[in-house]
C-alpha cells in the first residue's frame, strides 16, 4: 500500500487498483477487491485507519462492484453505474462466477454470493 498523501492511500497489488481517503468522519473507499479473501484483507487495512463511511465504485464492471459485499458503508455511484448494476440478475452470476475463476478457494463463497 502506497500512502500517497497523508489520509490518501492506494494499493495496485489488487485487481482493481483500489483506494481510500481518511477523513474527519471516517473512511471512504474507492472500489474494492474482486477476490474475497483480498476484499476481507483489504477491509481489515482500511479498518485500521477508521469506520467505513462510504463506498464509491467508479464504474458497473463486475470487478469494480463484487467486492461491495465484503465492505460496510454507504455505496456511492453515479446514475448510469447504478442501472447497470441493477441488473442484479446478469452482474450476480458474472460475480460468482468471475470469483470462482479468479479464486478458487473462495468457490463456496460464490454458490451464495450476492452483490450489494
Amino acid at each position: 500500500m502506497e500512502e500517497l498523501t497523508p489520509n490518501v492511500f492506494v494499493e495496485s497489488n489488487y485487481y482493481p487498483t483500489v483506494s481510500f481517503v481518511v477523513t474527519s468522519d471516517g473512511v471512504v473507499a474507492i472500489d474494492s477487491p474482486m477476490n474475497p479473501p483480498a476484499a476481507a484483507e483489504w477491509r481489515k487495512i482500511i479498518e485500521s485507519k477508521g469506520e467505513v463511511r462510504y463506498l464509491i465504485n467508479t464504474e458497473f464492471h463486475t470487478d469494480h462492484i463484487t467486492g461491495n459485499a465484503f465492505l460496510p458503508g454507504t455505496i456511492i455511484t453515479s446514475e448510469y453505474n447504478r442501472d447497470h448494476f441493477l441488473d442484479s440478475a446478469r452482474s450476480t452470476e458474472n460475480a460468482r462466477d468471475m470469483i470462482r475463476q479468479r479464486s478458487p478457494e473462495s468457490a463456496e463463497v460464490a454458490e451464495t454470493y450476492e452483490l450489494r
